[in-house]
């Protein structure tokens, strides 16, 4: 879950933004201060669900919860600068291809669930992620977005509990 990707526009755009020397700290702080301020809204805009319908209003309270305080919401938008940083990403990518290179397996059997309906993270990713983790299993989620343990939590633990560790690692 949350895995750092492969850079990509919007995540190079948005950290260039966010470290930007006089633009950065602006926008972060605008950024913890309308989250901090309306923060239902903000995780109901921001967090994507496939169906907009999904998500309560105990779930919006829920999450919003991180922006109780000034602090927490300062916390979440230095969250977001570092973890949309494509140096990190395009350094864990470089380390993936050289395994593969090297003819190093990777460390664990991997399953990769991937949703094809994705609007955080490009549903091109899953192949790169499959082709860079030798061994790996891809399968698509179909009618899910981001957040599959939401949009298709019976398939997602579906494949969770099908996934055969042993099985994998001999492959």
């Amino acid at each position: 879950m949350h895995a750092p990707g492969y850079p990509f526009v919007r995540t190079r755009a948005l950290n260039a933004l966010l470290g930007a020397p006089l633009l950065g700290p602006g926008l972060a702080s605008l950024v913890a201060h309308v989250s901090h301020r309306w923060p239902r809204t903000f995780v109901a805009r921001n967090v994507h669900y496939l169906r907009k319908d999904m998500m309560s209003e105990e779930e919006a309270a829920e999450y919003g919860a991180l922006f109780a305080t000034m602090e927490g919401a300062r916390v979440f938008a230095r969250i977001l600068h570092e973890s949309v940083d494509p140096h990190e990403h395009a350094r864990v990518v470089a380390e993936l291809r050289a395994r593969v290179r090297e003819g190093t397996p990777f460390p664990c059997p991997t399953k990769i669930l991937y949703a094809r309906k994705d609007v955080m993270v490009p549903a091109s990713f899953g192949p790169l992620f499959h082709a860079d983790i030798p061994g790996s299993e891809l399968v698509w989620m179909d009618d899910a977005s981001h957040f599959l343990q939401v949009d298709a939590p019976s398939q997602m633990v579906e494949q969770i509990l099908a996934f055969d560790p042993d099985e994998a690692s001999a492959a």
